[in-house]
């Protein structure tokens, strides 16, 4: 019988006991058609649904735009931070029209804004930009920010950086982007800085980031007088790598550390 619900739970018979997994649960709300069609596997576009999407992104067309296109065409119901992971794939790749001089001047005429320099060898040193959408809401959540980076993911083996706003719900929605060659506080200062300058030179009250030196360094040079907030999933995590598991069940200690952080 299909009843169109979401919710489940995955378990595995482990260690002697049956432990859940991986599960799917909707408290509060109403398993019906339209809450099925908005999980991540029913609303992710398939590649040629993908591909044709691609121009609107690269064209820095609005989310709203995206996800009327979507629905209109497939009955996919995207959210507003599928198309910006969507945007965030499709600038990743290399093998966009034009070189970096063109891309920069597409990103611009569209209102964004962009930034971008080469080494000596010809090699692309950073990428920064921000789409005009990015900029509207960096305009109307900018008191606190997330700021942080992740491996290399794209074809030119560059680092993604990114800085991240909190709206009413609490969404981390991306506003600025950025591609290094390498992780160092001068490279990640002049990212914070086309961010400052892309936001009117606007102070942020508070910046969260994990523990990274360089991060901590670019943010005392840039926004000296921001309060600089260690991000709780980050420390513990650190935490979790350093200690061995009995450690936590002798020191309730930790315990009040992670209720009081």
């Amino acid at each position: 019988m299909d009843t169109q619900c979401p919710a489940f739970i995955f378990c595995k018979f482990l260690e002697g006991y049956w432990t859940v997994v991986r599960g799917n649960v909707h408290h509060n709300h109403e398993c019906n058609s339209m809450r099925y069609d908005c999980n991540t596997w029913m609303r992710r576009l398939t590649g040629a649904e993908f591909e044709s999407v691609k121009p609107l992104l690269i064209s820095g067309t609005s989310a709203f735009n995206v996800i009327h296109y979507a629905y209109q065409s497939y009955g996919k119901r995207l959210t507003a931070q599928d198309v910006f992971n969507m945007r965030y794939k499709v600038f990743s790749q290399a093998n966009l029209p034009g070189d970096y001089g063109k891309l920069k001047n597409h990103i611009t005429s569209l209102g964004g804004l962009c930034d971008y320099q080469l080494d000596a060898d010809h090699s692309l040193l950073y990428f920064f930009f921000a789409t005009a959408d990015q900029i509207n809401l960096c305009n109307r959540f900018l008191d606190v920010v997330g700021f942080d980076g992740t491996y290399k993911t794209n074809n030119e083996n560059m680092f993604l950086y990114h800085v991240v706003a909190l709206d009413m719900n609490f969404m981390a929605i991306p506003v600025c982007i950025a591609f290094v060659s390498r992780e160092t506080s001068t490279l990640l200062s002049s990212f914070l800085s086309f961010f400052r300058q892309m936001s009117n030179n606007r102070e942020v009250i508070g910046i969260v980031t994990d523990d990274s030196p360089a991060i901590a360094a670019a943010i005392t040079q840039v926004y000296p007088n921001s309060h600089h907030l260690l991000c709780r999933v980050h420390l513990l995590r650190n935490v979790i790598k350093r200690v061995s598991f009995p450690f936590f069940t002798n020191n309730p200690f930790i315990v009040f550390v992670e209720a009081t952080i």
